[in-house]
């Protein structure tokens, strides 16, 4: 019996049509090449133009410049991701840039430009409850630099030649497709400036590990991240895409160099169209990207080629920052930092499902972001039963000499001390400071209930009360996390670094309802952010304003080292060394009787429960070794991995024997252990058994190296049998930290004093 099903061939055009509307472009092709009547519907623009307006927030009617749409849809293929995700910034050094993309029907470009903002008006006022915090109020004025686009896509755009593979250094370039090619673009005006656009090739999540070079960082949710170092200017497989499926459409990259050659005019690239097959002899262009083997003068006379700058570019997704009525905060904004100018910045509002951990540079705060509210349901929570919380809390936590707040132990190595032990004789005592006590109002303004007095974080002295009124939340009130992270930066906090974070916006983490001002009414909440210094890498939050502070030349420190736990524990608190050097036993004092900064900072501290312990400050004398090199060795450890610091601490049947077998080691350690930034020896005038050897390395590499030398194997041996005992704790040293030369005191000890 014959089959008297009709085939797709025989249906009405309009259901044809109604059924390709389904199909991907790839499968329209795959269907132009069945037979001719199918091909023809595949080829209508009825199916073509949604295709291309599904990429374009605001569709368009007319295939102009090209006949039809879909020649329009194959001459921007594969790159209308980029006006769909709109947004993009870059990983420029420090500042990085955003930029807007889009599709330009008048001349059938994808072009991006520069989002700009200028400050607009701006009032500067002080804050009513502190003189010394100005609030600066600014109307911005956001706009696109239209003049110079930084990228531009013509529907013509000329392709780079096929990649080199002709030559050893070359074997692991990408294979030659139409993915793998640049797009040379006409970007600039001026003689001898040019640029090309790449694809970028999508990173597995398998090949995304601790210290791997990405962007976006992980801070930033973007669905799939890219590599974001290289060795052969992002040319090997491992950067370029050789086939659709690898195509990053969340990343792109931006080739820029200068190039002089004879007096060739301005890059006219459009002119030279019909020279398609010779553009590289006929634009003179070096190296290895356009051209295998050619070299400038091959066009005639000399040619000069500067070093070139390849930026990348991410974009995140919509819906991250876009406000909602449950995430009104979220979305891109702008900020006015000063003499930096306008910089922007995405604040997330993360489910919690989300929310990846506290950036370990932050762990020291989790005290201070819980402050006792864990659990937390009632909206009229106190700051008394906040605090009674706290000191509950801490009330059982152990003691750490040389740490603080010192309750975590690295794996039995840290010196703990026993409960029946006396301190040291040598801990130095904190200048009491006042509790501080609002002024008591005349009985008749008196409130019927009143809170205990709370400082505000940061500030000293409060000029207003607490009443139960003003520390009751209200009922109703968002939850989760807050996150502000800058999308173009400064050398002071750069781009895709956290500026701010506030854990918990809901009543966890509430301290009161403002009563001042423009604020009137709004909920304060706990919240950290980084204070801006110069050479940021990866800051430590807060401390790097303690570390400006020291540098000072009145402030005679020459060493500010502090330092976490090489392998910090889960389940115990977070605990912080320090190691100060000062030039002399008065300087070390001046900076304890300092009330501007240090005497301000402890009492803020105390007040608000930020320590589980006290501070223990134990005075060392340095006494051998050295404690940098050529006069300054920073804080320069390995990318991704810093300084690590092995802290020693001896107790000697015969600390001159000691002495001076480590004085012997430490001219070859300075000699022959590069790796080795710091060999300080310390003793204590009223411990006359102990020494402590402070070493920091600039990184797991150089501590092995220094651990297996023949040479410190014997010294160990020798230390073994003139001590009773030793511990030793490994540390990571927060970045910002400095140590510079320090000399030893020309017999006398006494002349240069640190504090531990």
């Amino acid at each position: 019996m014959a089959d008297h099903t009709p085939s797709l061939v025989q249906l009405p055009a309009e259901l044809v049509l109604d059924i390709f509307a389904y199909l991907e472009p790839l499968d329209l092709a795959s269907v132009a090449f069945t037979c001719k009547t199918l091909s023809t519907h595949s080829y209508d623009d009825r199916i073509w133009q949604p295709l291309i307006n599904r990429n374009l927030p605001e569709p368009i009617s007319e295939p102009a410049p090209l006949k039809t749409f879909r020649e329009l849809f194959i001459a921007h293929h594969p790159y209308w991701f980029l006006a769909k995700r709109r947004l993009w910034f870059s990983d420029g050094e420090h500042q990085g840039k955003l930029v807007a993309a889009r599709y330009e029907p008048k001349t059938g470009c994808i072009a991006a430009y520069t989002v700009a903002a200028q400050r607009g008006r701006h009032t500067l006022e002080y804050w009513e409850k502190d003189r010394e915090v100005v609030i600066h109020s600014f109307n911005p004025k956001v706009m696109l630099d239209l003049g110079k686009p930084v990228l531009k896509l013509a529907v013509d755009g000329v392709k780079t030649d096929d990649q080199p593979n002709n030559e050893p250094s070359d074997r692991a370039y990408a294979p030659a497709s139409k993915y793998s090619k640049e797009i040379l673009m006409e970007t600039a005006a001026e003689a001898g400036l040019y640029s090309s656009f790449m694809l970028c090739r999508t990173l597995p999540e398998s090949g995304i590990h601790d210290g791997t070079a990405i962007w976006p960082p992980l801070r930033l949710p973007t669905p799939t991240r890219v590599r974001n170092d290289t060795s052969n200017g992002y040319q090997s497989s491992g950067h370029r895409p050789t086939r659709l499926d690898e195509v990053s459409e969340y990343h792109w990259r931006l080739r820029k160099w200068v190039e002089f050659n004879g007096r060739r005019a301005t890059p006219r690239i459009l002119e030279l169209m019909s020279l398609r097959t010779g553009l590289p002899a006929a634009l003179g262009m070096a190296g290895p990207y356009f051209a295998a083997n050619l070299r400038s003068s091959a066009a005639g006379g000399m040619g000069i080629k500067m070093p070139e700058d390849v930026t990348t570019f991410a974009s995140l997704p919509t819906d991250c920052f876009t406000p909602t009525p449950q995430k009104p905060w979220q979305g891109l904004w702008c900020g006015d930092y000063s003499g930096h100018g306008c910089e922007f910045l995405v604040i997330l509002q993360p489910d919690k499902k989300d929310e990846r951990a506290l950036p370990s540079t932050m762990h020291w705060l989790r005290q201070w972001f819980r402050a006792g509210r864990r659990g937390s349901e009632s909206s009229g929570s106190s700051y008394s039963s906040a605090q009674e919380d706290l000191s509950a809390q801490t009330a059982s936590a152990s003691t750490t000499i040389g740490s603080s707040p010192a309750s975590a132990q690295e794996e039995g190595l840290t010196y703990a001390q026993p409960a029946n032990e006396e301190p040291p004789e040598e801990i130095l005592s904190l200048p009491e400071i006042p509790p501080h006590h609002p002024p008591t109002p005349p009985p008749s303004q008196q409130p019927s209930s009143t809170e205990p007095h709370a400082v505000l974080q940061g500030f000293s002295e409060m000029p207003y009360q607490r009443t139960l009124e003003e520390v009751t939340d209200y009922e109703d009130v968002p939850t989760g996390r807050l996150e502000a992270i800058k999308l173009t930066g400064d050398p002071n906090i750069p781009r895709g670094e956290y500026t701010w974070i506030a854990p918990d916006i809901g009543h966890g983490g509430f301290l009161r309802v403002a009563d001042e001002g423009n604020f009137r009414g709004a909920r304060v909440v706990r919240s950290a952010g980084h204070i801006a210094g110069r050479g940021f890498r990866e800051g430590e939050s807060i401390l790097c304003g303690a570390r400006n502070y020291y540098r000072q030349p009145s402030a005679k420190c020459t060493a500010w080292s502090y330092f976490l736990p090489f392998k910090p524990s889960k389940n115990q608190e977070p605990i912080i060394g320090g190691l100060e050097i000062y030039t002399s036993k008065t300087a070390l004092q001046s900076q304890v009787e300092d009330p501007e900064f240090f005497q301000r900072y402890h009492q803020v501290v105390r007040e608000e429960g930020l320590y589980a312990k006290s501070e223990k400050l134990v005075a060392w004398y340095l006494t051998a070794g050295f404690v940098a090199r050529n006069g300054n060795a920073g804080s320069r450890g390995k990318e991704g991995e810093g300084v690590i610091i092995s802290l020693t601490k001896m107790t000697c049947t015969d600390r001159a024997k000691v002495l001076a077998v480590l004085r012997d080691f430490a001219p070859w350690v300075q000699a022959e252990e590069p790796g080795v930034l710091t060999y300080a020896i310390f003793t204590r005038p009223k411990a006359p058994e102990e020494v402590m050897l402070f070493v920091r390395y600039e990184g797991t590499k150089a501590l092995k190296m220094h651990s297996a030398a023949a040479e410190h194997v014997v010294v160990v041996k020798k230390l073994k049998e003139l001590q009773k005992g030793s511990e030793t704790t490994l540390w990571r040293e927060v970045p910002d930290s400095f140590v510079e030369e320090t000399e030893v005191g020309g017999g006398d000890a006494r002349a240069v004093q640190s504090k531990l």
